[in-house]
C-alpha cells in the first residue's frame, strides 16, 4: 500500500453491502467518503464507525461526482441496474482511477467456479468507463451480513489496481483471490 493514506469513495454506502464494507475497512488506514442518498442513515453510519474506530477518517457526502473526484479508489456498492447511470455521472472524474464493482452472490452460487468465470460486469463497466482501471470483486452476500471471512474473487486487467484492491479487501476480512483475467475479460 502507498505511504500516503488512500481515499476510498463508496457509492451506495447506505445500502447493506456498502454499509458493511465501510464498517469493515474503517479501522484501516483509509480516508472514507461515504455516499448516502439519505442524510439520516449516512450520519448514523458515520457515528457507528466513529464509535467503533475513534480515529477513523470518515465523511458523509451526497454528491457522487465530488466524492469520486477526491477518491483514489471508487467502490460501487450499488445494484447492477444503477451501474450505467452512476458511471455516466463519474466518467469525467474517474479517469485513471481504480473503480471496483462489487457482485455479492448467494453462498451456493459462489461455490461454483463457472459463476465467477461467467461474470460480465467488469467487461461492461470497462466500456462505460474506458479510461478507468476496472476491478470486479465477486464474493458472497453472507460476509456482509454476519461479518465472517469468505473468499473474494478479484477480476481486472491493471496489476497496480489489482494489488491495491487485494490489500483493501484483505483488510476488510475478505480472503482475496485474483482470477486470471484473460479467460474472463476477452
Amino acid at each position: 500500500m502507498p505511504i500516503t493514506k488512500q481515499t476510498i469513495a463508496i457509492t451506495g454506502a447506505d445500502g447493506k453491502i456498502g454499509t458493511a464494507l465501510a464498517k469493515r475497512i474503517a479501522g484501516s488506514n483509509y480516508r472514507l467518503l461515504l455516499l448516502s442518498n439519505n442524510a439520516t442513515s449516512g450520519q448514523s453510519l458515520a457515528k457507528q464507525i466513529k464509535r467503533a474506530y475513534s480515529t477513523a477518517d470518515v465523511k458523509i457526502m451526497d454528491c457522487q461526482y465530488e466524492a469520486c473526484w477526491e477518491a483514489d479508489i471508487i467502490i460501487m456498492a450499488i445494484p447492477a441496474n444503477e451501474l450505467k447511470k452512476a458511471a455516466d455521472r463519474i466518467e469525467e472524474v474517474a479517469t485513471q482511477k481504480t473503480v471496483v464493482y462489487i457482485t455479492a452472490l448467494k453462498d451456493e452460487a459462489l461455490k461454483a467456479p463457472e459463476t465467477v468465470q461467467k461474470s460480465k460486469t467488469a467487461k461492461a463497466l470497462e466500456k462505460m468507463l474506458p479510461n478507468s482501471k476496472i476491478i470486479e470483486l465477486i464474493t458472497t452476500e453472507q460476509i456482509f451480513i454476519d461479518e465472517k471471512t469468505a473468499d473474494g474473487f478479484i477480476i481486472g486487467r491493471n496489476e497496480n489496481a489489482i494489488q491495491n484492491v487485494y490489500q483493501l479487501v484483505n483488510k476488510a476480512g475478505i480472503n482475496p483471490i485474483v482470477v486470471e483475467e484473460t479467460a474472463i475479460l476477452q
